[in-house]
């Protein structure tokens, strides 16, 4: 875990060689020798995968590095969004306010010229994104420090709704994730923790119900377990390269594919982190029913817990007889339109 960030664009190197997306606003895109909130020079532009925004190097003036207890001489990172309206004000300032060991802390944030902008510290490992680990450290590191994440995300009433490898960054000690990127989070006003969007996430990582429109707080784990299983095979269950009806129907109908290198520990908990059916979600006594940081937080201590749609039809769980019985109906090989549409409506029948 030594990578470290690339620059594209340090002082005096002229302009960037980034590509901007045609939906990219070119106000926000060549920043270098900025000043940006009053204390930020920005000093390189780094080479990232956000669409939302422009990701730059800044150093912090005397002022901002008193105020916001940071050195002086070390680099931030300003994250300025491609869009006026890419996050609130409301969500920037809740989020500011989060403290926790395993979220990555909003130092600062503001606008430049109307775009959101906010302030990060620099993590010099960069995140898990195309790193592959051990079981061991899967189970020591990752798990403890994302669940942990995330259940307190969730008690502050936010969704992140884009959990996955590229938003776990690697503490600067390497000992220690933390989970980052909140510009298309939700801050949740009512009970039920439940946001209607379609809008702000990760295909491959998304949740079938999140699919439908549907977030709710098991939605994040549901991206978790995907998660775990590309940082220790390398991949996602059903691959990158192929189009969103193919996934939605290849999710909808079959089983996440486990080869035998798999640890039976990692597979159980991959299983009960991505089990379809959320209808139980609010019954801590019905064992089918995705797992949330309660049976996670079991898991890591070693307890024996029941996988989630193997060891009881009753609940309304998607069993393996159900799944083969649906399979039987309708054999997958490239969905058109149409049978991808039948898809997501038998999905939910079974469900």
């Amino acid at each position: 875990m030594n990578q470290t960030l690339i620059l594209i664009n340090p002082v005096g190197a002229g302009k960037t060689g980034i590509n901007l997306n045609s939906d990219s606003d070119s106000a926000v895109e060549n920043l270098v020798g900025t000043k940006v909130l009053d204390h930020y020079n920005i000093i390189a532009k780094l080479q990232t995968q956000s669409g939302e925004a422009a990701i730059y190097l800044a150093m912090p003036d005397q002022n901002a590095s008193e105020t916001h207890n940071i050195s002086i001489n070390a680099p931030v990172v300003v994250k300025v969004y491609r869009r006026k309206n890419a996050v609130s004000r409301e969500v920037l300032e809740k989020l500011s306010k989060l403290k926790s060991p395993s979220i990555v802390e909003i130092i600062d944030y503001g606008e430049y010229n109307g775009y959101p902008c906010i302030i990060l510290p620099q993590f010099v490992n960069q995140s898990l994104q195309g790193k592959k680990l051990s079981f061991e450290q899967i189970r020591d590191i990752v798990v403890p420090d994302v669940i942990n994440g995330l259940k307190y995300l969730h008690s502050q009433g936010i969704i992140h709704r884009d959990i996955k490898p590229g938003n776990m960054m690697v503490t600067n000690d390497g000992n220690h994730i933390q989970i980052i990127d909140f510009g298309i989070s939700e801050v949740l006003e009512t009970g039920d923790s439940v946001v209607m969007s379609k809008t702000g996430f990760t295909r491959d990582y998304c949740a079938p119900e999140a699919l439908n429109g549907s977030w709710v707080e098991e939605s994040d784990y549901y991206s978790l377990g995907i998660s775990l299983y590309e940082i220790f095979k390398g991949d996602t269950p059903f691959g990158k390269n192929i189009s969103a009806e193919e996934h939605a129907a290849m999710q909808s109908v079959s089983s996440i594919p486990f080869t035998d290198d798999f640890p039976k520990a990692l597979v159980n908990l991959i299983k009960g982190l991505t089990y379809k059916d959320i209808s139980n979600r609010n019954d801590l006594s019905n064992p089918n029913r995705r797992w949330t940081w309660r049976e996670v937080e079991k898991w890591c201590k070693g307890e024996s817990l029941p996988v989630p749609g193997e060891n009881s039809s009753n609940g309304g769980n998607l069993s393996e007889t159900g799944e083969k019985r649906f399979q039987s109906l309708w054999y997958l090989k490239k969905p058109t339109k149409k049978n991808y549409m039948f898809t997501r409506l038998a999905n939910w029948f079974l469900l």
